[in-house]
């Protein structure tokens, strides 16, 4: 082996043990910077944060006008929509349906926001009423009935390991427009009733993750989107 082989294998070994001691040195740091304390106070901002981003109950429609067939079949739409309409959230004309660009001898009802329902039609992240036409609009936005905002955090279970998660309890409160609170509109939406009936009393429960910047939602962590599941609440 020449002495240039040796000098540039000496090198080497010498730059491995260096980023050997400074990941030892890295990781003893880490090990003595304690986590953020799992407190009320905490997991208060916690959840504050959350709903001031997420705290908007939306029901999985995204996508304006909504077309419904003459003669179909019982559902959320057939059953609702007519109940919306009568609440001056939405209106409709009967149009003749059309299949593949004919016409054919069939009618439909299309129901669109008006002007009162569109106030209710807001963009997920921005949480600001967007014009259901917009193209763009559908991939982030939602129909959205009510806020809720943080009544009290009333526990956590923290469960520990590389990257600690927590459970997270909370009441909560709600800022409605008049007509949620129609006994029409809470039979035909009965999972958003239940939840303006909890108001004060009841809990929900969101689940967080100890990223850098300290206990974030799980709905908010990087590469995550809007579930739909928790927005369609029908």
């Amino acid at each position: 082996m020449s002495k240039r082989t040796r000098g540039t294998v000496t090198l080497s070994l010498l730059a491995a043990l260096a980023a050997a001691a400074s990941g030892c040195r890295a990781r003893r740091a880490a090990e003595r910077t304690p986590a953020p304390a799992a407190t009320a106070d905490t997991f208060t901002r916690a959840v504050q944060a959350y709903l001031d981003r997420r705290g908007d109950l939306c029901v999985g429609r995204p996508t304006w006008p909504i077309d419904v067939p003459e003669g179909a079949r019982l559902g959320p739409d057939v059953v609702q929509l007519p109940v919306l309409e009568r609440l001056g959230v939405v209106t409709s004309t009967v149009l003749p349906e059309r299949r593949a660009g004919v016409a054919t001898p069939f009618n439909l009802r299309r129901y669109r926001l008006t002007a009162e329902g569109r106030k209710r039609y807001i963009d997920r992240e921005t949480r600001l009423p967007v014009a259901p036409e917009d193209p763009p609009a559908g991939a982030r936005a939602d129909f959205c009935v009510l806020s809720l905002a943080l009544g009290k955090v009333t526990r956590w279970e923290v469960q520990p390991g590389a990257t600690p998660t927590a459970t997270v309890s909370y009441t909560y409160t709600v800022d409605a427009p008049a007509w949620v609170r129609d006994p029409g509109f809470q039979r035909v939406f009965p999972a958003v009733a239940r939840l303006v009936a909890g108001a004060g009393t009841a809990e929900l429960v969101e689940g967080f993750t100890l990223a850098p910047a300290g206990w974030t939602a799980n709905e908010l962590l990087p590469g995550t989107t809007v579930p739909g599941e928790a927005t369609a609440a029908r």
